[in-house]
């Protein structure tokens, strides 16, 4: 490709691609873009080579040559448009970007791409690069410059492993939860006695031993366990439609060979082509309603996923006994002796049995609560049962989430027994008391035991009987006590702000126990009084904008940090509710726009708000988010104008007043 007169030059620039035919004929390769400009010069082929790594389908190579007096912001972003086109278009394509940036860096833009030369091209500058998102693609060798080219050439020694070479198969076992498999459960768990268990044994600890033994050896009797092998190149659409329909096609291509009539082939070769269509379709559905869900861990999930981001491998894989023998000492060394646990089981039994559990020689901190008994229905464990979320890994025990929740009417019965058994003796079950310590990496190249976090796989049950004791605590704690803090008991605003001013009647507050409101005493001057929060009466209300402006100009970076480190973030904008709350503060600006948490990334092509949330609400200027976003002068953020209260994309360099959540 020539240069043109849109260029503006007469001289240089042109760029062009040599195939080798050995490789990849005629046939086989395709123009995606021919582009001419004054700052950039590209050219973009997709081929189809005789032979690719399976994990590629097809390579797209993208010739560039910026010019010295070019705008290198524009010309970067104008390629990073055409990659970003490419890259949606042809995602399992490889994709190589070369040619002569001089002092351009595409790292900039596209900061997933690796840079292989790192010799100088041109005197004692290297103005020629080599992009492609693998890091270990190429090897580049500098060779003489051809003709009078004052540029060396560059040899390209392939490195690229595949990742069936790097990266050994997977294999782990599963159980095949079928409906076959569930019905044959249920049937075993009606045929149980359960009195038989209660009445081998007074210890409520071997009680809860057997039963949970008994379920988890019919839970290995019933489930069917398969063992699953999963290859590093393996596309993640890949089903067992598809699966079996590459074996139903290779049955027929076996059976045709014998026969040779080859027509059951071609439409076995056809219904393949339709399952893959289709897992395409279900999988790329998928990813969507990642994006759609308003929650962080679907939309950092579905960021992982197009990106495919994987995380450093963990130092633990070539860990050996001693360390795990260290651990373990590191992690119990806060724990109390053999003889100090018995002695405070004693107490804590003989406690329960005076009803004083929680006091020490009769004294409580605390406003006294009314003391009724926990007493734990069958209704309240199917509750917890059936809310039990089965992707949680399970405990020592071995019952997972899965069994609990599928057959909560037979298990539900039993577990009532034991959680009330074990309220009333004040004893924990042994088998609830274990857990799995997994040391998780605080950094990749740990030096200390401290360089490990210890998280506790506890028994699934456990947790069930946790939370019936949790909602039975905090349903006795007053209505002035927050929920979530009831550590606490202070008086606190309706909307959990701080208690810092008081005006309070001479002898007030007098009844911490059951005057848990605060009315105004007409009589005295408006003062307060501590009262009952069920007395009636008239009342007050008012609206609270949790927002600030900071009247100071500052870039949108630095609004963030200010925002993060002084309140609590820059604003987003998810309701019309919120929208009205930004106009009323934006009534004393100084500045004609005002920044908000609405940020562009350039990598990926969209919107998103700093806090996570999904973008629902949209309030956009005319001539605002057209699709296409000029990064020319840098990232691109939101801010709302302080005339007509619309959104509009500015640069993140330029100064504005800033709103913060409060």
């Amino acid at each position: 490709m020539d240069r043109t007169a849109d260029t503006g030059k007469s001289r240089g620039g042109g760029v062009c691609v040599m195939v080798n035919n050995s490789w990849c004929n005629n046939a086989n390769v395709v123009t995606l873009t021919r582009s001419c400009s004054p700052n950039l010069e590209l050219l973009a082929l997709k081929l189809r080579p005789f032979y690719l790594p399976r994990e590629f389908i097809s390579v797209i190579i993208n010739t560039v040559y910026i010019p010295p007096q070019a705008n290198m912001d524009t010309a970067l972003c104008e390629l990073h448009e055409a990659l970003t086109q490419f890259q949606a278009q042809d995602r399992d394509a490889s994709l190589i970007v070369v040619g002569d940036f001089n002092s351009a860096n595409l790292k900039c833009a596209v900061p997933n791409l690796y840079q292989h030369v790192t010799f100088p091209t041109r005197g004692n500058r290297t103005l020629d690069h080599c992009y492609t998102p693998h890091k270990d693609s190429y090897k580049a060798l500098a060779h003489p410059p051809f003709g009078k080219s004052d540029h060396a050439a560059i040899f390209l020694l392939p490195k690229y492993k595949q990742r069936l070479k790097r990266e050994a198969p997977v294999q782990r076992e599963v159980a095949r939860w079928t409906d076959q498999s569930v019905a044959a459960l249920q049937d075993a768990l009606d045929d149980v006695d359960w009195d038989m268990f209660r009445r081998s044994t007074d210890d409520v600890s071997e009680f809860t031993e057997a039963v949970v033994g008994f379920i988890g050896k019919l839970v290995d009797d019933t489930i069917p366990r398969t063992t699953i092998k999963k290859f590093p190149n393996q596309k993640p659409w890949v089903d067992r439609n598809i699966r079996e329909a590459l074996n139903s096609r290779t049955a027929v291509y076996n059976v045709g060979i014998i026969s040779g009539n080859m027509d059951e082939y071609k439409s076995a070769a056809y219904r393949v082509c339709r399952a893959v269509r289709e897992a395409k379709r279900r999988y790329g559905k998928k990813l969507e309603t990642q994006f759609q869900q308003c929650g962080s861990r679907s939309l950092w999930q579905g960021l992982r996923t197009i990106t495919d981001y994987r995380s450093p491998p963990s130092g633990l894989m070539s860990a050996d006994e001693s360390l795990a023998n260290e651990l373990n000492t590191f992690f119990t060394r806060f724990e109390v002796t053999s003889s100090s646990a018995n002695a405070n089981s004693a107490n804590a039994s003989s406690a329960s049995a005076n009803g004083t559990i929680g006091a020490a020689n009769g004294a409580c901190a605390g406003p006294t609560i009314e003391q009724r008994p926990l007493i734990i229905t069958e209704s309240d464990v199917r509750r917890v049962f059936k809310r039990v979320n089965t992707r949680k890994a399970m405990g020592p025990d071995g019952i997972c989430g899965r069994v609990l929740k599928a057959r909560t009417d037979q298990l539900a019965p039993v577990f009532t027994d034991i959680f009330n058994l074990s309220l009333t003796l004040g004893i924990v079950p042994s088998s609830f008391r274990r857990s799995t310590i997994v040391p998780v990496l605080k950094k990749p190249q740990p030096s200390d035991l401290n360089d490990y976090r210890p998280v506790a796989l506890t028994s699934v049950v456990m947790k069930c009987f946790e939370k019936l004791v949790r909602d039975f605590i905090t349903s006795s704690l007053p209505a002035s006590m927050d929920p979530l803090q009831f550590a606490y008991s202070v008086w606190v605003w309706s909307d959990g702000s701080n208690y810092t001013y008081s005006d309070w009647v001479s002898g007030e507050p007098n009844n911490p126990v059951g005057d848990n409101c605060v009315q105004l005493y007409n009589s005295h001057s408006y003062k307060w009084n501590d009262a009952g929060c069920s007395n009636p009466g008239p009342f007050i209300c008012y609206r609270k904008i949790p927002l600030i402006l900071i009247k100071q100009e500052m870039t949108w970076r630095d609004a963030l940090r200010y925002c993060r480190e002084n309140h609590v973030d820059l604003v987003s904008v998810l309701t019309n509710e919120t929208q009205e709350w930004v106009e009323t503060v934006t009534k004393s600006v100084s500045t004609p726009n005002v920044w908000m948490g609405l940020r562009h990334t350039r990598t990926l092509g969209f919107w998103y708000w700093v806090g996570g949330e999904c973008i629902w609400y949209q309030n956009w200027a005319p001539e605002n988010r057209t699709g296409v976003e000029d990064c020319s002068n840098g990232e691109r953020s939101g801010a709302v104008q302080s005339g007509s209260k619309q959104w509009v994309s500015l640069p993140d360099t330029q100064k504005l007043n800033v709103i913060c959540t409060i």
